[in-house]
């Protein structure tokens, strides 16, 4: 007996090979399907248009790149047939693309070697000497020119005059880029000893650019009108690339989507089976579409197909069939194993335990509002099939939280609802009766929890023949049972009175020795030993009491940090209080600490709430029944 996954079937299919493209479209279109390798020995190959296809994804790929074309821009081309695909690809210009982006490339290397021209020529932008001159010096006039280190400018050139005041020279500061730079000019006989002195004080000598033009600062204009030309040129460039984009880019996409597919379609037959004049599809089907796929096939092949199922030993993929109200807690059995043939889908249990197990944590009404809105924001606002998941189990978490928030009467982790109204505290969780009923809330919820994956377990190898281990698991529920009726009596017998509670602890007695003697038959000694296990896996869900007076505690703590300024704000406004700066600011900064303290507290709720509502179910609840290893079932189209 399962519960929640569909019956499947594999089937194989058999039609001649001029059917071939016919077969491949219509099983796309069925979509519903999972192709499996074929037996045959002798396996088919690509369409012939595989290769064409591969051409121009490859072009609308790298142009879709290029242009940085948002996937999501257009949905795929539908109705059109692989020529009118191929005749519209052809239509895009990509040569456009590819010219636009040669000469981008040429106009930026020479951008590039310009800059570095600019750099060179930069700290000679203000030298009024002429370059001639500099070049070609009379008799033994030499020039150097160098930047100064970092100092106080005038005591540098007073020290520097110092150091070569006894050699013949002219020296002239020039101020060019920002820097200090000096141009020495000097009788070559003292060459060495004016170099050796210009070394104290100079960061870099730097050696004269050679020039066409009349001055350092006619070159650099030069430069700079020559990169700026560029620069307008690469804009223009630019802009046809983005007026291409705009003209082209939902076609790209279109097209690009839709020969994503027919290359999809154009490998399948990789995975048929092959004769001389046959092709063979095997492949797995749910049940309940047999007769649909037989009627698609009947007709695109003039009634010339056979289908049969085929007997088989193999694992049939997993495919889980939930109401949409609770699909979304699929999420966590993928993540953890799909079940196998024969095994039950835990999800109804996930979804019911989960959004309770998260509540009891985070329990605030504030909190599961904001939960809910951000749910409902990325429900719609995301695409992706994770977010789609989660925001659907945070919806139902966030509902909980709000219920939880009502019956703990807490809003951002106090009664006061913004000081205009009291909620109810039923149950109290930051006061002492609050905290010992919520104990045994949790401590109740644990034993449900642990004692339904023994039930499960037990109901599913009673089903399948496996009857010593059914009777161990029901052992075990004997002897959770049995325990629960001996409490009364130790715990609170005047609950249901002296002599109730002793028959009641009398019989649990009972239970408890055949549950432990049912335990020994089916497991052994071993199994006894796992008591302390169980016992420790109930009271691991007192972490949904601690951990959520916790979360309580912090959100307290934060919203009671801001109330005494609350106050002073209240005052002024109504004008019985004289306005102070001081405590404006005292007040901003107190909301903005009291807006991210809450959004953190908040954040870590979510995740606190998850992890640990994730982790009692995969210890404590899916170890009691379940062992996974089911193989995921993989249609042909993804939106199935």
């Amino acid at each position: 007996m399962v519960l929640n996954l569909a019956p499947v079937i594999k089937l194989r299919i058999v039609s001649p090979q001029k059917y071939l493209d016919s077969l491949v479209e219509t099983l796309y279109a069925f979509g519903a399907i999972q192709v499996e390798q074929s037996a045959m020995p002798e396996l088919d190959k690509p369409m012939a248009r595989f290769e064409q296809i591969s051409e121009m994804l490859v072009r609308l790929r790298s142009v879709e790149k290029r242009l940085g074309i948002d996937e999501n821009a257009a949905k795929p081309a539908t109705g059109l047939s692989f020529d009118q695909l191929y005749s519209q690809t052809s239509k895009i210009d990509f040569g456009q693309v590819r010219q636009i982006d040669q000469e981008l490339e040429s106009v930026n290397d020479e951008y590039s070697k310009l800059e570095e021209r600019q750099k060179e020529l930069a700290p000679f932008r203000e030298l009024r000497v002429s370059p001639q001159l500099l070049k070609k010096t009379p008799g033994k006039l030499k020039f150097i020119y160098f930047s100064l280190k970092p100092g106080e400018l005038l005591d540098t050139l007073e020290q520097l005059q110092g150091a070569i005041e006894r050699y013949d020279h002219e020296l002239t500061l020039v101020e060019s880029d920002g820097g200090h730079y000096v141009l020495l000019a000097y009788d070559q006989r003292f060459e060495e000893k004016i170099y050796l002195s210009v070394l104290r004080f100079a960061r870099q000598i730097l050696a004269f650019p050679a020039i066409d033009s009349v001055s350092y600062g006619v070159e650099v204009g030069k430069v700079e009108a020559k990169m700026k030309s560029l620069d307008n040129r690469r804009h223009e460039l630019e802009a046809g690339l983005d007026k291409f984009k705009r003209e082209n880019q939902l076609q790209i996409v279109r097209l690009r989507k839709a020969l994503e597919v027919e290359s999809k379609k154009a490998t399948l037959p990789v995975k048929f089976g092959r004769t001389r004049n046959l092709v063979v599809v095997e492949g797995w089907i749910k049940q309940d579409r047999r007769k649909e796929l037989e009627k698609m096939l009947d007709k695109v092949t003039d009634h010339a197909v056979v289908i049969e199922q085929v007997k088989t030993f193999e694992e049939p993929p997993t495919i889980l069939q939930n109401p949409a109200l609770i699909r979304p807690f699929e999420f966590f059995v993928k993540f953890f194993s799909l079940p196998s043939s024969g095994e039950y889908d835990p999800t109804v249990f996930v979804s019911l335990f989960f959004p309770i197990f998260f509540g009891m944590i985070v329990g605030d009404v504030a909190y599961g509002i904001a939960a809910i809105f951000l749910a409902i924001f990325l429900r719609f606002k995301m695409k992706d099939a994770f977010w789609k998941s989660a925001s659907g189990i945070m919806l139902l978490s966030a509902i909980s939280t709000t219920l939880f928030g009502f019956v703990y009467g807490e809003f951002l982790g106090t009664p006061d609802v913004l000081g205009m109204y009291h909620l109810h505290e039923y149950i109290p969780r930051m006061e002492t009766e609050g905290v010992t009923l919520l104990m045994g809330l949790a401590l109740g919820l644990g034993l449900v929890h642990v004692s339904l994956g023994f039930l499960i377990g037990a109901v599913t190898n009673f089903v399948h023949g496996h009857t010593r281990h059914a009777i161990g698991k029901t052992s075990w529920l004997l002897l959770i049972a049995g325990i629960i009726a001996v409490v009364p009596r130790f715990a609170a017998p005047e609950l249901l009175g002296a002599d109730f509670a002793m028959g009641l602890s009398n019989v649990g007695a009972l239970t408890i020795l055949v549950g432990l003697g049912g335990i020994v038959w089916a497991e052994g000694f071993a199994g006894v030993i796992e008591l302390f296990g169980v016992i420790s896996n109930v009271f691991s869900y007192l972490r949904l009491m601690a951990l959520g007076v916790g979360a309580a505690i912090l959100a307290s703590l934060i919203t009671n940090m801001l109330r005494p300024e609350t106050k002073p704000i209240m005052d002024m406004l109504a004008g019985t209080a004289e306005f102070d700066m001081v405590k404006v600011l005292v007040i901003i900064l107190a909301a903005t600490f009291f807006i991210v303290g809450h959004a953190m507290a908040l954040g870590l709720g979510l995740f606190e709430g998850s992890i640990h509502s994730m982790r009692l179910h995969f210890v404590e609840f899916f170890s009691k029944f379940y062992h996974g290893g089911g193989k995921a079932f993989v249609p042909l189209r993804s939106d199935e």
